[in-house]
């Protein structure tokens, strides 16, 4: 799926052009479409009792605004000292911010809400931002075939979408035109991961990796999110190859694909060669009422103990300042002397809490270990991740190049060293 171009146009009570992209995976316009545009958040089956049959022929905007917030720290930032010991006070759970059930079941109100407009004739549907200050991500999460949106939509940057509500809450009655004209490639529905490997010396099979992922959100150019980490893993490839190096395990190299949609593509290739996670059924021991449902079972493959270690670089492209240890006591001692040579460029810290949302815990639920490097932030957070300011422009080479030679030195350390890292707990 991809935009061809996009123009979003107020043109009662007066003409305006707003800041808006389509919406990912969402179907083109067909040309521009001109209608009324009315504010009509469903929530719950309240709302859909309330707006049924009074929205043919209108475009929808889909969510209550949420309040402008002004920032109230700089949007580029180094880590301090202070900041490191903030991250050693945070205890974050793993399994990620929103679990697969909780991402489902937004996924099925999504398809059920297009449903109920397209039913009611709306022509299309806006979105708001999920950022200020006129950034734009496009998020879209309806992509699986078969099960794509209906309707045509776009997201408006906030500002822009305030401004709308604000007409409408007063009174006024805005007109919008919506011209998207997007693509859907459909002549293969696959995606690739990339490998490549500098063969060890051994005979073992047994292999370190490094990965960052190669695809990005539609609306920027993935700069930060995730080309910088793509960049610094080919360099740290490049740079153990020049320095003749032969490592004793291989070092293996992956780009992998459509992390975006829930880290597909490093996940497809443990399941495939390391191992897969099967339910298990209820306990029946506790009886119907209070059957509780087992762990899922962990069905080793052939190349499960193959896999030593995995280092994960998605965190834009500021420096590396350390690795989060992941809870495990047992890991720390290692991590801190394969980081040791690099404590004069300030990149020797092991942190014992952890970090999930990307390819890394693609193996930490298997019960490999998958780490994360800390990465000065930059303006990561504050402009670039998943927006459209994500271009060229906001990454730093000089950060990088010091990632690419603590990620080359940390790989070069694990395949070579005789004491491996402990298995993590699933």
């Amino acid at each position: 799926w991809s935009i061809t171009s996009s123009h979003v146009q107020m043109t009662e009570p007066r003409d305006k052009t707003l800041s808006a992209i389509p919406v990912a995976w969402t179907p083109p316009t067909g040309g521009k479409i001109t209608a009324p545009v009315v504010l009509a958040a469903i929530e719950d089956e309240a709302d859909i009792a309330k707006w049924q049959g009074k929205l043919q022929g209108k475009i929808v905007m889909v969510d209550t605004p949420y309040p402008f917030e002004p920032y109230e720290k700089p949007q580029f930032e180094r880590f301090s000292d202070g900041d490191f010991e903030e991250i050693e006070k945070v205890k974050k759970a793993r399994g990620g911010s929103f679990s697969q059930k909780q991402i489902d079941n937004y996924v099925e109100y999504l398809r059920l809400r297009d449903r109920f407009f397209a039913t009611e004739g709306v022509r299309a549907l806006v979105q708001i931002s999920w950022s200020n200050n006129m950034l734009l991500q496009g998020f879209g999460f309806t992509y699986k075939d078969g099960k794509t949106a209906t309707l045509p939509a776009v997201e408006m940057a906030a500002e822009d979408y305030r401004r709308l509500a604000r007409m409408i809450e007063n009174g006024a009655e805005p007109v919008l035109s919506v011209d998207n004209d997007v693509v859907f490639h459909d002549g293969d529905t696959q995606a690739y991961n990339i490998i490549a490997d500098i063969k060890g010396s051994d005979d073992s099979g047994e292999y370190v990796m490094a990965g960052a992922h190669l695809d990005s959100w539609v609306s920027g150019d993935g700069a930060s999110d995730n080309g910088a980490g793509v960049a610094i893993v080919m360099e740290a490839a490049r740079l153990i190859r020049a320095s003749s190096v032969k490592p004793k395990r291989t070092i293996r190299f992956a780009l992998w694909n459509a992390e975006e949609q829930g880290l597909l593509g490093s996940a497809a290739y443990a399941d495939r060669h390391l191992g897969e996670l099967r339910e298990a059924g209820a306990d029946a021991s506790k009886g119907r009422k209070n059957a509780r449902k087992a762990q899922p079972e962990l069905l080793k493959k052939p190349g499960y103990g193959m896999m030593k270690a995995y280092f994960n670089v998605d965190n834009g492209s500021g420096r590396i300042r350390g690795i989060y240890g992941e809870w495990e006591e047992g890991a720390r001692p290692i991590l801190r002397r394969w980081l040791a040579p690099f404590e004069p460029l300030d990149a020797h810290r092991v942190g014992k809490s952890g970090v999930d949302g990307s390819d890394h815990v693609s193996f930490q639920r298997l019960g490999l270990p998958g780490y994360q490097f800390m990465q000065d932030p930059l303006d990561y957070d504050g402009a670039t991740h998943h927006n459209n300011s994500d271009t060229y422009d906001h990454l730093s080479p000089e950060d990088m190049k010091q990632a690419a030679i603590v990620l080359a030195g940390i790989l070069v350390a694990a395949a070579n060293d005789d004491e491996t890292l402990p298995q993590d707990a699933m």
